[in-house]
């Protein structure tokens, strides 16, 4: 088999709902107003109403098959029988008419175990197997009545979900793209145990949707056993990909639907390998329930993008790994191997907690030697909480070795989210750590908007001030949206006076020339900071450390000076921003650093 070959994925023709159920129910209607019925005899009229009334617990699978039983069964009534075709044709008409008002919904069935069923017919304990989409669309009881088209694209050979990976992705999105225009929405039918991850990578690969893109499952097959969750989450995911028909708001986005609860998709977690709640959102809140009514949570949707096509990236690269940290791993020689492989390009590291890892100088170093050729994102190995970098000393020494914050991002999400931004960015890595910083599609809480101050500083007894040099501001207009806000000194030597513990620093902002007043509006605060690097034994994190330092300061109560000024100039460009650092004219510290950043925290 050819690499094409192998990363080829067959789906079937669409396979357009021709809506036999509610056409067989308007052919009635229409047949009695035509004057062939109208002409009858009444002891006819009664035999063709007994008829009909008989065929209406019929099911029939097409037009075709309809149209030829109701022939035989009226052709001894003459003249009836050449109104068929004409009543038909008019039924058809009139349904048409309103499905240009509802475009329905296009199914896609990718396999799982929703649509799985014992291998051997005759023996339910043989092994279950991925059964076709007819199977299962035939199992599912009063789908046709549903009230709107529900047209199908299959994989060819569906699959169990552990046999899903990109090329799959990408197939599924290309389906979704090429036929947006021609429906409300769309649902996405897939096995769990890779679910969360296609839910994520499908929220990178379609952005700026104005429609639902419903992915669910179940865990119990649908086809054979009764007693299932299939059937009740396919029918909700449907009127959730319909909000004409359901009368819910829109959910622009791609969404987990399972058990009873509406997840983003970037947010999902698989949290049970065989309850019905199966998924959860642990660090996001649902954006819907159905219970006897859908509820959708209009406050944590995003917005309804105006564009009439979303965004498609197609292009990933699988050239990421996972790695956990675990008691030990700091002594693995494995680490380094899986480090210095020449095709590996981005790592998601989980940590322990809020962000923190083993201080192990040797175990640190061989993230800090590939930093500069490999994204490596912090996430935690918790179900439920975000990766606070700095909060503790053992994650501060994560960030000083170039390894950036993952928030409250999923494990699953951060390594699509990866593969996207390598696929897009290639090996410009700087690129892709700036948007693994933002939230793209709502998958983290926050995204960081930077400032560099690029020059080097050194403060000391003769020199107690520096203004920083202006730089481009990179921010937003409304302070409200900024959680954080941090100042941070890069490759920091910082020295207290002699006899002094501490060091005392004053900052302000946009103070360039002027009397530094502390009762001035651009006075940001006094700071008190112990020695870095430490010669204290006791606050030695890591050992022989020859990595460069940061130091940070929290300036976020400050953070109305540090947003853009609203202007109605259409020249609008951004303003510029600078800082003072002050060393307390008391103190003889020395205090000196390579650059400064300044990063926001915006909430998403």
């Amino acid at each position: 088999m050819s690499d094409k070959d192998q990363f080829t994925v067959d789906v079937t023709p669409l396979e357009k709902d021709d809506m036999i159920y509610h056409l067989q129910r308007r052919f009635f209607i229409v047949l009695k107003q035509e004057s062939g019925f109208q002409n009858l005899q009444e002891k006819e009229k009664e035999e063709v109403n007994t008829l009909f009334d008989t065929l209406k617990n019929v099911s029939f699978e097409s037009v075709e098959s309809l149209q030829k039983v109701v022939k035989q069964f009226i052709q001894r009534i003459p003249g009836l029988e050449e109104y068929v075709g004409i009543a038909i044709r008019k039924a058809r008409e009139q349904i048409e008419d309103e499905l240009n008002e509802n475009k329905g919904v296009l199914v896609i069935y990718s396999g799982g175990t929703i649509g799985s069923a014992p291998k051997d017919i005759n023996d339910p304990e043989s092994p279950q197997v991925v059964k076709k989409w007819k199977e299962l669309k035939a199992s599912i009881p009063n789908l046709e009545r549903i009230g709107f088209r529900v047209d199908a694209i299959s994989f060819v050979l569906p699959l169990d979900s552990c046999n899903v990976f990109q090329h799959h992705w990408i197939k599924m999105a290309e389906i979704i793209y090429d036929h947006y225009k021609e429906y409300e929405g769309f649902v996405i039918l897939h096995g769990t145990d890779t679910m969360v991850y296609s839910a994520s990578a499908l929220s990178f690969i379609l952005q700026e949707l104005n429609k639902p893109i419903i992915i669910t499952g179940s865990q119990i097959a649908g086809i054979v056993p009764l007693r299932n969750d299939a059937h009740q989450n396919f029918i909700t995911s449907l009127y959730i990909a319909n909000p004409k028909a359901s009368k819910i708001p829109i959910v622009p986005e791609v969404c987990i639907f399972f058990g009873n609860k509406l997840i983003r998709g970037c947010r999902s977690k698989k949290i049970d390998s065989s309850g019905y709640l199966g998924f959860d959102s642990p660090n996001y809140p649902l954006l819907g329930t159905a219970g006897d009514q859908i509820e959708i949570n209009k406050k944590r949707l995003r917005n309804v993008s105006n564009s009439d096509m979303p965004c498609f990236y197609k292009k990933l690269r699988n050239t990421v790994i996972t790695i956990d940290v675990f008691p030990g791993i700091q002594s693995s020689a494995v680490v380094e191997k899986l480090l210095n492989d020449e095709s590996l390009v981005g790592v998601v590291l989980r940590s322990y907690g809020t962000g923190n890892v083993p201080t192990n100088q040797e175990f640190l170093d061989l993230f800090y030697k590939v930093t500069k050729k490999i994204c490596i994102t912090n996430v935690s190995q918790c179900i439920k909480g975000s990766v606070e970098m700095g909060l503790y000393e053992t994650s501060q020494v994560l960030l000083d070795r170039g390894i950036i914050s993952g928030f409250d991002i999923t494990p699953e999400a951060a390594l699509v989210k990866l593969m996207l931004l390598i696929g897009v960015y290639g090996n410009n890595i700087e690129t892709v750590k700036e948007m693994m910083q933002q939230s793209l599609v709502g998958e983290q809480l926050y995204s960081v908007y930077s400032t560099i101050f690029d020059d080097p500083g050194s403060l000391q007894s003769d020199n107690k001030r520096i203004d920083l040099k202006r730089s481009e501001l990179n921010s937003v207009e409304h302070p409200e949206l900024i959680d954080k806000a941090i100042l941070r000194f890069h490759n920091v030597k910082l020295t207290p006076a002699e006899g002094k513990e501490l060091a005392v620093i004053k900052l302000f902002v946009d103070a360039n020339g002027e009397t530094l007043n502390e009762s001035s509006e651009k006075y940001i605060g006094t700071y008190t900071k112990a020695k870095v690097p430490s010669d204290s034994e006791e606050n030695v994190l890591v050992e022989n450390n020859d990595v460069p330092e940061s130091l940070a300061f929290d300036i976020s109560l400050s953070k109305e000076l540090l947003v853009l000024k609203q202007s109605t100039s259409k020249m609008k460009t951004k303003p510029r921003i600078s800082f003072s650092v002050l060393m307390d004219e008391k103190e003889q510290g020395t205090f000196s650093w390579d650059k400064v950043e300044l990063d926001l925290f915006i909430t998403d």
